[in-house]
């Protein structure tokens, strides 16, 4: 959104040129999302949904009626409404299984919830530009940053957590850490920018380890694992550099996981305290991790077809606790596996595991063909697209991403911002023959 010429002389004038284009094209929502979302306890669509009914009130409700009309327009040729559909039968699915398990209605208005996202992107949204999402998540993690050492070192809090929970906010900060990484790497000309996206990266990453996060700690090799093709592609040099970074960086991960994981009850202080005497930390959580993926396969192998729903998984996890040793216990009554994949399983069997992985594939693969390892800069928003694939799918392995609200929430939002982004967004709506303008190119140039 604001990229290297404001840092130049006539900053000022630069920033009105714009900042004015960018809210009237409707991205200010989005930036401020990425920005206040491990700030400000609004669960990551308040800004979206805000902005997206201004949209609809401004146009006289001609978005609404044109949204109505959208799946006959020329938009059906994108890869983007195929995203939109996928979203659209995965809420359907989420409702037949709401309905045939008489569960709560919780985890479908959260599916409900992102399929109105995005809608609200791809139908209020007149340009696209990655700088959005890079400069967003940007400011993003510098207040991330202020919020971890407030948990950590004023309010004494055992983890950071910001407006949410330790897990979440760790791993929003390491997908918003990918991003300024991923923006640093293809800026060019002005060296302050991308050491300022490269600090910006490594405060997000102090948030990352404040949270105690398992599932954005184990995120971070893969997602800088694909920044290494791009930079072989610009430099041979700076991608033997990177290689040797990530290997470093994977090794005191590594280093982290044996030493220093933990459950909810050791603090951040004592896992560095650990990490420095080379103590090993109890980690009682994964026993109830453990536990709770082999109850998750003995329901699965019963109710392979539709599974069991919430409801008959709270009171497996009751049986459990009524009937096995105490070793074997699980510690407290948990309303999921904390493991995407199983939980899609158990609660919807293979009709729902199916559609919760397509949420992650076929976005992954739509960006994966459009080059994102390339140079140039139209590979930008791709290689940010794939990124957030690869962590969300890492992230899936440790908690239930998909079924929370900010999380979800966010990735829709990204997704489908990248997407538009990506195509060249050639989503016409009805009344609009000539379509709307993507700019996928990178934050700034020199």
């Amino acid at each position: 959104m604001i990229g290297i010429r404001l840092l130049h002389p006539g900053a000022a004038s630069r920033i009105i040129g714009v900042v004015r284009p960018a809210v009237r094209d409707g991205n200010a929502p989005v930036f401020l999302t990425l920005a206040l979302s491990l700030a400000v306890p609004f669960g990551g669509i308040g800004l979206v949904v805000a902005g997206s009914v201004g949209m609809i009130l401004a146009s006289r409700f001609r978005i609404a009626r044109d949204a109505l009309k959208l799946y006959a327009s020329p938009w059906v040729r994108s890869d983007a409404f195929a995203l939109n559909l996928l979203v659209l039968v995965v809420t359907l699915i989420e409702l037949g299984l709401l309905l045939y398990h008489h569960d709560k209605t919780s985890e479908f208005e959260n599916q409900l919830k992102q399929y109105g996202m995005a809608l609200a992107i791809l139908l209020t949204i007149r340009r696209y530009s990655p700088a959005v999402l890079i400069w967003g998540a940007a400011i993003g993690c510098l207040l991330a940053c202020a919020v971890a050492a407030k948990d950590v070192f004023l309010d004494h809090l055992p983890r950071a957590m910001g407006p949410t929970n330790s897990i979440r906010f760790g791993m929003i900060a390491a997908l918003f850490s990918m991003y300024c990484l991923v923006g640093a790497a293809f800026l060019r000309g002005s060296g302050l920018a991308r050491l300022l996206l490269v600090l910006c990266g490594l405060a997000g990453l102090f948030a990352v380890l404040a949270s105690g996060s398992r599932g954005a700690v184990l995120a971070l090799p893969p997602a800088l694992l694909l920044l290494v093709p791009h930079l072989w592609h610009r430099s041979r040099r700076m991608a033997m550099i990177g290689a040797a970074l990530l290997v470093s960086l994977s090794a005191g991960l590594a280093i982290w996981q044996v030493n220093a994981f933990r459950n909810e009850t050791i603090g951040f202080r004592e896992v560095v305290a650990a990490i420095v005497s080379g103590k090993l930390v109890e980690d009682r959580s994964d026993r109830n991790r453990a536990e709770m993926l082999l109850l998750s396969a003995r329901l699965f192998k019963d109710h392979p077809l539709l599974g069991v729903g919430t409801v008959g998984w709270l009171r497996a996890v009751e049986a459990q606790r009524k009937s096995s040793e105490p070793k074997n216990k699980l510690g407290e009554v948990f309303n999921q596996p904390h493991n995407q994949y199983a939980n899609d399983l158990v609660k919807g069997g293979l009709v729902r595991g199916l559609g919760g992985l397509a949420m992650l594939i076929l976005p992954l693969y739509c960006f994966a063909i459009r080059h994102p390892f390339r140079p140039a800069r139209s590979s930008l928003a791709p290689l940010l697209g794939l990124t957030t694939c690869v962590t969300f799918a890492t992230f899936s392995f440790t908690e239930s991403v998909m079924d929370l609200s900010l999380t979800s929430s966010l990735y829709v939002i990204v997704i489908f911002y990248l997407m538009a982004a990506s195509e060249g967004a050639p989503l016409d709506t009805p009344r609009h023959g000539k379509g709307r303008e993507a700019t996928a190119r990178p934050p700034a140039e020199g």
